[in-house]
């Protein structure tokens, strides 16, 4: 907590708006404390299309699962309304359901539960109602286990499932698997019905060169392209003892690219991107942490004509936040996610302990009629 609020004081004279934000606050839930609908540091969301929110409550050791729905349904609770707490499980521990830390949580298309456990250096999966599945901690036998997971991501059309990797001092690394059996030739099985494709590691892929001080800290599916999106830092030595830090988006798939470079707070720019969310038209949503904001940007070429382009193909959309604890601002928001019926986005405002819910304004829309797309 000292270093959050020295952090803040470093941090509040260069924080300021850079456009006029497009999306506009909806609700918020959640204060620190370890009752239902509170929150602890949380640092991972999820949101399915019909609003069922889950909740990585990172400090509280648990996972949290929330109906976002007016009235609320039988069996679960109102915490504000529009938001009803349907359950929680975990304790700290690291027998089976428990966790220590865990840093991101994710769905397939079946609508189970990945967690990325990461003080317990594995991943969990569960059923929707917080029933234990299965755990693994490694790309199979004989391997090296996980040091320590940052995310989890799942495309939802074929159920492969991305496990980030931060190995600190060392490199980062995305892990590939798929939920199938038997695991097709080619693959490994780690336990029964998880195998092991391959895994990258960066620098090695897409584009840059090798850097023992390179970092990923979160990774995001389309499962429409099945194009694989990393939050990644490298720390870039100079001539001279000098150095200075670098923070970038890398998309691996049909086109690899990225995108950021330098930390600053212009567009297009970042310090410290943790969490990717991606929207049902493909636009790229990133928790930009420690410019306490969230960026959006379309994948085009060329850009729309109100869409600043950042480099080819890259364009952005919107941004919006500053540091602060009113609606609409944050303090290291940490995860975005898009879900819902109307494709709101939700964003884990980690140290003001709260997920607040975000909808895009247009000219007759609202949070019944525009949705979340521009």
């Amino acid at each position: 907590m000292l270093f959050f609020m020295l952090l803040l004081i470093a941090n509040t004279i260069s924080i300021i708006p850079i456009v006029e934000a497009k999306y506009v606050f909806s609700k918020k839930w959640g204060t620190i404390g370890t009752g239902n609908g509170q929150f602890n540091a949380p640092e991972g969301i999820t949101v399915d299309t019909s609003g069922l929110a889950y909740v990585a409550d990172t400090g509280n050791n648990r996972i949290q699962q929330f109906r976002l729905a007016t009235p609320c349904p039988s069996g679960t609770t109102q915490i504000v309304g529009g938001v009803c707490f349907v359950r929680a499980w975990g304790t700290l521990g690291s027998g089976t359901g428990q966790f220590n830390k865990p840093s991101d949580v994710a769905l397939d298309s079946a609508e189970r539960v990945y967690v990325a456990d990461k003080g317990n250096h594995r991943i969990q999966m569960f059923r929707g109602n917080g029933a234990f599945m299965k755990a693994w901690n490694s790309d199979g036998p004989g391997t090296a286990q996980f040091i320590n997971l940052v995310g989890v991501a799942v495309d939802t059309s074929n159920n492969q499932i991305y496990a980030a990797e931060y190995m600190i001092g060392g490199q980062g690394v995305i892990h590939k698997f798929q939920l199938v059996s038997p695991c097709p030739v080619g693959t490994t099985e780690v336990v029964p019905g998880i195998c092991f494709i391959g895994k990258w590691t960066y620098g090695q892929a897409p584009k840059d060169h090798l850097d023992p001080l390179n970092a990923v800290r979160g990774v995001a599916v389309n499962r429409l392209t099945h194009d694989v999106f990393v939050s990644f830092y490298k720390d870039i030595q100079m001539p001279g003892d000098d150095s200075f830090d670098e923070y970038s988006i890398i998309r691996s798939g049909n086109f690899p690219d990225s995108w950021g470079g330098r930390v600053s707070s212009d567009i297009g720019r970042f310090a410290y991107p943790t969490g990717i969310g991606i929207g049902p038209s493909g636009l790229v949503y990133v928790a930009d942490s420690q410019n306490y904001r969230i960026q959006a940007f379309r994948l085009a070429n060329p850009c729309p004509s109100d869409n600043p382009e950042i480099k080819p193909g890259v364009c952005f959309v919107t941004t919006w936040g500053t540091l602060g604890l009113a609606n609409g601002q944050f303090a290291v928001p940490t995860d975005v996610a898009i879900g819902g019926p109307l494709g709101h986005v939700y964003v884990a405002d980690t140290y003001n302990y709260r997920i607040q819910e975000f909808f895009w304004k247009t000219d007759v829309g609202g949070p019944g009629g525009g949705g979340n797309q521009p």
